[in-house]
């Protein structure tokens, strides 16, 4: 069915991983565009979500809501960008109805001619294109040559390119939406004729029974190459039942074996003697008529079973042994790799021990040059706590101890040295007395007053010099009576 233009539509699409997985649960990194007839793409409205099965697991497959705006165009290509690395979205096609008809449905025949020509037939040929009166809407249509079914010289149907293109896209999209890429595009050469991946399979021979033949060259690792039990007593059957005469050599154990046992005995070529069995079974533990042999026999025998019986084996049959002293080391040394690890255990050791390298800077003397334990003496612990009451009733400020002197009997070290007097006599002369006047003002002031040279007395303006007589420290104006009317100081 045909996608309406300029109506909302729901456009789905897959997401997948690099290895041609579905990439679940992407929606959130996937940013949509929409390009409208070839047009620049513009980024989609609304937001893609992913389409869950019922019972809420995430299927790869995705959605997104495309606006009425983006889709008024006869094409509309939605191209979809994810951040994960590795994700790959194929880009889709969506063609409208405006782009698959050509023309306007209202430029066509309408209902009732179409309903009045129901029942017409044609009793003869009819030339296409041709028009008059009494033709069907068929014919109608066809009379217009941008109705007709493209048709070629030798009337065969086939597609316009605008088909060609429609088609095309659905099957990029179909290709895309199975996980086809150029990569794996590539791998269908190895499969042609000259393809490498070709020409291995056509070396491969079968057997009889279609099963592969293959020859084990060097095989490393002889995991799953046991042999059953069943095999294992075919090729022991075979190598006992195998005669002189299948080509055994004269110093084989074969060759040696190819009588019955007890046709020999224990002195050569004599049976053995009824002696020399009961000695046998009794040594292998057979029940019967058991008689102990000799000690220049039986006990030498015996003696190395005690000695086998304590042997012990791993699940491997490896012999399990404990070095106790080893006179030749020859073999016994650690490759690198085994010298790394045993520092790396012995580090995570002492780690976890709280070994730390300034912990081990204490260790700069050796132990034995440090007091003796006879030589200790228990610390006075009464002191100490007392000591400790009074540290703990200290407070401090920027590691400064909060103190007061109540009474200072011995001021030795508390002089002062000559800046310390003179911030101190400079703090005391510019303490402001009153207003901006200083007390070294003031004094200055008042030694002129009582001190300095007097001009201008009996006269309207009185006038005080300082001590060194350079510039007048007050200046008043007074009347006939010498009450003063204005003053003028300089107090620097």
């Amino acid at each position: 069915m045909a996608v309406i233009r300029a109506q909302s539509y729901v456009y789905t699409y897959s997401a997948y991983n690099s290895n041609g997985t579905p990439r679940t649960g992407d929606a959130a990194n996937h940013t949509v565009y929409v390009s409208k007839d070839g047009a620049n793409y513009v980024q989609a409205t609304n937001a893609p979500a992913e389409i869950l099965l019922p019972n809420n697991n995430p299927t790869g497959t995705y959605r997104i809501t495309l606006t009425a705006s983006e889709m008024d165009a006869n094409t509309v290509t939605v191209y979809v960008v994810s951040s994960t690395q590795g994700v790959t979205i194929p880009s889709g096609t969506i063609l409208t109805e405006r782009g698959r008809i050509d023309t306007t449905i209202t430029s066509r025949a309408t209902a009732g001619e179409v309903w009045s020509y129901t029942t017409r037939t044609l009793s003869a040929p009819v030339t296409v294109g041709g028009y008059s009166t009494g033709m069907s809407p068929a014919e109608q249509i066809l009379r217009n040559a941008s109705n007709r079914i493209n048709t070629d010289v030798d009337g065969n149907v086939y597609l316009s390119d605008q088909d060609h293109q429609a088609f095309a896209g659905d099957v990029v999209s179909g290709l895309e939406y199975l996980g086809y890429t150029d990569t794996r595009a590539g791998y269908l050469d190895e499969l042609g004729p000259n393809g490498t991946v070709r020409s291995k399979i056509q070396q491969i021979q079968l057997d009889s029974s279609d099963r592969v033949i293959a020859h084990a060259q060097v095989v490393s690792d002889k995991a799953g190459y046991a042999l059953s039990t069943s095999e294992r007593a075919a090729v022991a059957n075979q190598v006992w039942n195998t005669t002189r005469g299948s080509g055994r050599q004269t110093d084989t154990f074969g060759y040696y074996l190819d009588a019955p046992v007890s046709s020999a005995g224990g002195s050569g070529s004599s049976d053995w003697t009824t002696d020399e069995r009961a000695q046998i079974r009794y040594v292998l533990g057979i029940d019967g008529n058991q008689q102990a042999p000799g000690s220049n026999t039986y006990g030498t025998i015996k003696a190395i079973k005690q000695q086998t019986d304590k042997l012990t084996f791993n699940a491997n049959n490896y012999l399990l042994a404990v070095a106790k002293s080893v006179e030749d080391k020859i073999g016994y040394g650690l490759t690198n790799e085994e010298h790394t690890a045993i520092v790396a255990d012995v580090g995570q050791g002492l780690d976890s021990k709280g070994w730390t390298s300034t912990r081990a800077s204490y260790l700069d003397a050796a132990v034995s040059t440090r007091l003796a334990a006879s030589a200790y003496t228990a610390p006075d612990n009464t002191s100490i706590l007392a000591i400790k009451a009074k540290t703990d009733a200290l407070t401090f400020s920027g590691g400064n101890v909060h103190a007061r002197a109540v009474v200072v009997a011995d001021k030795a070290g508390y002089t002062l040295d000559g800046s310390e007097r003179a911030s101190i006599a400079s703090a005391v002369m510019n303490y402001l007395v009153e207003g901006s006047w200083s007390l070294l003002k003031l004094i200055r002031l008042m030694a002129s007053a009582l001190l300095g040279l007097v001009s201008g007395s009996g006269t309207g303006q009185v006038k005080f010099r300082d001590l060194g007589n350079t510039k007048d420290r007050i200046t008043a104006s007074v009347d006939s009576n010498g009450n003063r009317l204005s003053i003028t100081l300089d107090g620097d």
